[in-house]
């Protein structure tokens, strides 16, 4: 009946916690709570380390020994697995169920009695040890979890901030890690989407969405391929007339290759102009003498068939005359309409660098 009664009182303070919002629970409520609970655990376990002792020592009936002895050792077990995480808990509620036994076998005053009731102290001192490992073992756990999930979460911003574009593959060139920058610089969307894709697919939903055309995709999955199977290690590729990403690549230990790449198009501008600069007269736009010497050198050397060359060489008859007697200005306009001319008569010229 006492067994029925505490069982009873343990389940209706059970159904009331469940009602409680947890997310509003201070730590003084919870202790409130928690105390609450190892006093109904402690009644049960009295109960039945009672129970044991009156079965002992009073009724001496072998069956009811060892029924009520075998509940409650198996009681015992659950402590471990229900209570691990409060050691006073697991104090408490062992000397509550063991405690009864043992003073019954010794109230008995026989020399076997005495040695199972001895006995009985190597379990206690197993189900504490057994608690206290499972307790340190979770605790453990979920405090390396914790700090994976915070190094993860700081990775994942320090990744998701960083200036250069990433792709991580596998061994099959299927996408393992892509950041928001490298969704960002190919227009491929929300970069969680592209995990476990394969680098030509996702290639191909750019063609589709028209930031490729099919020949420009092929050159660049030719160049990307070439940097995957190390036959290079960083690459220049122009991905359109206004974007041009440079890629660097380095191989895993197990396999795979992590690409980095960013955006240089500024850089690529910057150096056309210079080239441009550097090679033709700023004026009329005609290649220069120095690149003039290596067009021809060029055409010399890709010429298909001997044969004689000829070269023409103008010039501008009394043009210091125009400069003294117009002025420079017009005498710049008069280089620029017969480079005009020039170049109507030579359609297929060298033609100056975007």
């Amino acid at each position: 009946m006492a067994v029925v009664l505490v069982w009873l009182v343990r389940r209706s303070g059970m159904l009331k916690f469940d009602r409680v919002d947890l997310s509003a629970l201070d730590y003084q409520s919870i202790r409130t709570w928690e105390n609450r609970y190892n006093a109904g655990a402690v009644c049960a376990t009295l109960t039945l380390g009672s129970a044991c002792g009156y079965a002992v020592l009073v009724s001496q009936d072998a069956f009811a020994e060892l029924a009520c002895i075998s509940v409650t050792l198996a009681t015992m077990v659950s402590v471990v697995g229900r209570n691990y995480g409060s050691a006073r808990a697991v104090v408490l509620l062992t000397f509550s169920a063991c405690g009864p036994i043992v003073i019954g076998l010794l109230a008995l005053f026989d020399g076997y009695m005495a040695i199972l009731a001895l006995l009985m102290v190597p379990f206690i001192l197993t189900t504490w040890a057994m608690a206290t490992g499972v307790r340190e073992f979770l605790y453990k756990n979920v405090m390396a979890a914790r700090e994976i999930s915070t190094i993860a979460a700081r990775f994942d911003v320090a990744l998701n901030n960083m200036p250069h574009g990433l792709f991580m593959l596998d061994s099959g060139n299927r996408i393992l890690v892509a950041n928001r920058r490298a969704c960002e610089l190919l227009n491929l969307g929300d970069h969680a989407r592209l995990k476990d894709c394969h680098l030509d697919a996702v290639l191909r939903y750019g063609v589709r969405h028209t930031f490729l055309d099919h020949d420009r995709a092929k050159q660049v999955l030719r160049q990307l391929d070439q940097l995957v199977k190390g036959v290079q290690s960083r690459a220049l590729i122009p991905f359109s007339d206004d974007l041009f990403l440079e890629f660097s690549a380095s191989r895993r230990a197990h396999g795979g290759v992590v690409l980095i790449f960013e955006d240089v198009t500024a850089r690529v501008r910057a150096e056309k102009k210079i080239l441009q600069m550097v090679r033709f007269d700023t004026l009329t736009g005609l290649p220069n003498r120095d690149y003039f010497s290596d067009l021809v050198n060029n055409a010399l050397a890709e010429r298909m068939e001997p044969g004689p060359i000829g070269f023409m060489v103008l010039d501008v008859a009394e043009f210091k005359h125009v400069n003294d007697t117009k002025g420079h200005v017009v005498g710049d306009r008069l280089l620029c309409a017969i480079a005009e001319r020039l170049k109507k008569s030579a359609p297929n010229r060298q033609s100056p660098p975007a």
